[in-house]
């Protein structure tokens, strides 16, 4: 029988999440994106002087850029979210929100000291003026990182994507000029990075520079093996780069806070699709691996990291048993959203429509990009009353895809096994309905939105192993017949 959500929730695999979350709720811990307050080192009564404002779904490269300064900084802050159209597409805005609009701003992010002044996310320097502790950019004209910063400045505009990536190349692109014009660029910051030793931008010295870079280096790494088939990590010719890349990914701030390879390939194209050009057919081989379509990387048993995986994950430092407690420990957390909304799968129109959500993108380029990255949230609480609602499961979907994450959380925790597969026969359920609502909550797992990369790559192979299990039972009954749910029992509050 299929344990119920609060068994879950109890098992003694997750008490390191559950301590984790309970300390994020009080604004210290490691840095999440639902965080609403973040203190550091100061006390709980601490009013914090910042209030930070960003996008929804953590997809604006700019947001991430603020917010990687502010952890490196250390200094207290309340952070909103904000829907990119004061009205929202998941529901009202909230008064913060809307108060936001109403003092002029424009986009996202944006900052208020004392609230005061709406400044914008690219004013660090205001910021820097300000609050003195833990320097982000030289002190002293005579350090070596003063002397560096200016060369560095332009030498790290070499993770520009832009440019390269929206080309339409026509033959192989190693043979290309936009490839060899970004490969030099990229040639001469890897050289500059050898000649000092890094592993920092500037040296021995993190400042400003690293973190506006990672916003495009993280984004390079994801797109341009995607689109046209260029490795930016693990590629031999930059290897300083990579050592750059390994350095950034040992900062606790930068862990919470940077996308995994899918999100930025998945959702750049819904934000900025002007910029993302045709995809290569060099690429194909590669973006298989990618988006899960090879049918081994998204496919337990998972392949370990020994130097070689595309997309590098061993500088994170988080084990296997980490990462799967963290996914099952988001999904419980929003389990009853995540039912509704998993079953957009059978119940909306939209949700068996691959590709771009652009019309222009789609007309230029055809639909070449993964399944639409919804605005929707997978496992937090921003679902709105549309696919949130009453405790009680009604509808015929729900019941079935209430079911199916319970298994999914189930195996994270247990491990899979022949006991699982043999509950998961046992509800009798729909092999169609199933993979249609798994896959629609897999291919929609953002990172850091949602939860950790390590976190990401476990759910979306645990997903495609229940809707294996559903589809090796043999069993293709209607939804409606699944078998019932003690909604008493199985469905506990957030």
């Amino acid at each position: 029988m299929t344990l119920t959500w609060d068994e879950l929730s109890s098992h003694e695999a997750l008490r390191e999440e559950h301590e984790q979350r309970a300390l994020q709720d009080r604004g210290y811990g490691p840095a999440n994106y639902k965080a609403k307050l973040r203190l550091f080192d100061a006390p709980p009564d601490t009013k914090p002087r910042i209030t930070f404002y960003h996008d929804h779904n953590v997809w604006c490269p700019f947001c991430e850029t603020l917010w990687l300064y502010l952890e490196e900084k250390r200094i207290p802050y309340k952070a909103v979210t904000v829907n990119k159209e004061p009205h929202g597409k998941e529901g009202g805005s909230s008064p913060e929100e809307l108060n936001y609009w109403r003092m002029g701003a424009s986009g996202v992010p944006g900052f208020q000291i004392d609230g005061g002044k709406l400044h914008s996310g690219a004013d660090l320097m205001t910021i820097e003026a300000e609050f003195r502790e833990n320097p982000l950019i030289p002190v002293y004209a005579n350090e070596p990182a003063a002397e560096r910063w200016h060369e560095m400045e332009e030498l790290s505009e070499a993770f520009n994507w832009c440019g390269f990536l929206r080309q339409n190349i026509r033959g192989p692109v190693l043979d290309s000029n936009p490839y060899k014009q970004f490969a030099q660029k990229m040639d001469r910051l890897d050289q500059a990075l050898q000649s000092h030793g890094g592993p920092w931008l500037c040296g021995e010295r993190f400042t400003i520079l690293d973190v506006q870079a990672a916003r495009d280096g993280g984004r390079a790494a994801g797109l341009l093996p995607y689109f046209k088939g260029v490795k930016v990590r693990r590629n031999p010719r930059w290897p300083h780069i990579e050592k750059w890349f390994v350095a950034m990914e040992g900062r606790p701030s930068f862990k919470a806070i940077s996308g995994d390879f899918y999100t930025h390939f998945s959702a750049t194209p819904l934000q900025v699709p002007f910029l993302c050009g045709p995809k290569h057919p060099d690429s194909d081989k590669i973006s298989a691996m990618m988006d899960g379509s090879d049918g081994v990387s998204w496919t337990l048993p998972l392949p370990e990291d020994d130097g070689t995986l595309l997309e590098p994950i061993n500088s994170l430092g988080v084990s296997s048993s980490q990462a799967r407690a963290e996914a099952a420990e988001r999904v419980i957390h929003n389990h009853r959203g995540l039912v509704g909304f998993a079953a957009r799968g059978v119940k909306d129109a939209h949700a068996k429509e691959a590709g771009s959500r652009d019309p222009e993108y789609a007309k230029t380029y055809g639909k070449q990009v993964p399944p639409t990255q919804s605005g929707a949230e997978v496992c937090t609480t921003n679902l709105g009353p549309k696919y949130g609602g009453k405790d009680e499961l009604v509808a015929a979907p729900e019941v079935t895809s209430d079911i199916l994450l319970r298994h999914t959380v189930s195996v994270l925790l247990n491990g899979p096994s022949e006991k699982a597969k043999a509950a998961v026969a046992a509800d009798r359920l729909s092999a169609g309905d199933s993979k249609a609502m798994l896959s629609y909550v897999r291919d929609r797992i953002s990172v850091p939105r949602d939860m950790s990369g390590p976190a990401a790559r476990q759910l979306r192979a645990h997903l495609n192993w229940v809707i294996a299990a559903v589809e090796g039972a043999d069993v293709h009954t209607s939804t409606t017949s699944a078998r019932p749910i003690d909604s008493a029992r199985s469905v506990c509050a957030c």
